[in-house]
């Protein structure tokens, strides 16, 4: 059991890298999504290929559900983290364990002690901290807005990929989501007028991105479902608190400015998530 507390770990490694360089694409939002799975589907058509006979399941009706939310929370991260700076978008993502933790026990009845309620409360009170003074005049208000939500939505995602992952094998709910999640993105692409042309999408300065975005994010699925099948959601989330120092230094090398309230806030989420 030890070991697998690193997975976690190890996933949010790769996803904070993941965002970064979707930081740097120009691209649409919704167009980052779907050429990021497009590629990481294909990175990780060998392994389907092989593990075929595993690719049977009776749970589309809730692949499908788990697909919207993923879309949701996909295009709503990606939107949010092309507008903020690195550090605030992530000291504000930081609430997700907060989210996973009370819809982990609400849902799938995980016992959380008392200690954790508390740590929650305090988890948002960070929160608060990195967002305040709440200025209805601030231009990054409604995309703070927009990321919290997207925290609960990747909540839902995490509760229902942990219930998935309890009956199917690993490889099975990594091809289904896939399977359900590109096609919805690219009707969201196609429904806002996005080029989908390949040649355009593709090009040489977008692939130096999308290969390594494409590969960590094969891996990073993978740590997820499998982290999922061998822990409790909220142990999972809570290592969430490793993103800050990551997305601190990522932020130092790009130059972005990190405020006080933004480094206090941090502190806090990252107290209530370690000790929950």
């Amino acid at each position: 059991m030890i070991i697998y507390r690193f997975l976690p770990f190890l996933y949010i490694s790769s996803y904070v890298v993941i965002l970064f360089f979707v930081k740097q694409l120009q691209l649409d939002s919704s167009l980052k999504a779907l050429s990021r799975f497009m590629v990481s589907f294909i990175v990780l058509s060998p392994l389907f290929i092989i593990n075929r006979d595993k690719l049977k399941t009776k749970n589309h009706k809730i692949y499908f559900i788990r697909a919207v939310i993923a879309c949701c929370a996909v295009l709503l991260t990606y939107r949010v983290y092309s507008v903020l700076p690195f550090t605030s978008a992530t000291s504000i993502s930081l609430s997700e364990p907060l989210f996973s933790a009370l819809l982990s026990f609400l849902i799938l009845r995980e016992q959380i002690s008392s200690r954790k309620w508390i740590m929650l409360l305090i988890g948002y009170i960070g929160v608060l901290v990195s967002m305040w003074p709440i200025d209805f005049a601030n231009k990054y208000l409604v995309m703070q807005g927009l990321l919290i939500l997207a925290n609960i939505v990747v909540s839902f995602n995490s509760v229902i990929m942990k219930k998935l992952s309890t009956n199917e094998d690993t490889v099975t709910v990594l091809f289904y989501s896939y399977i359900y999640i590109i096609p919805l993105l690219w009707m969201v692409n196609a429904f806002m007028g996005n080029n989908l042309c390949c040649s355009e999408v593709f090009t040489y300065q977008n692939m130096k991105i999308l290969i390594p975005i494409g590969v960590l994010g094969g891996l990073n699925n993978i740590l997820m479902i499998f982290s999922l099948k061998k822990l409790p959601v909220s142990t999972f989330t809570s290592a969430q608190y490793f993103r800050i120092f990551l997305a601190t230094a990522f932020s130092i090398f790009i130059g972005e400015c990190i405020s006080i309230k933004e480094i206090v806030g941090s502190i806090i989420i990252v107290v209530s998530s370690a000790f929950m």
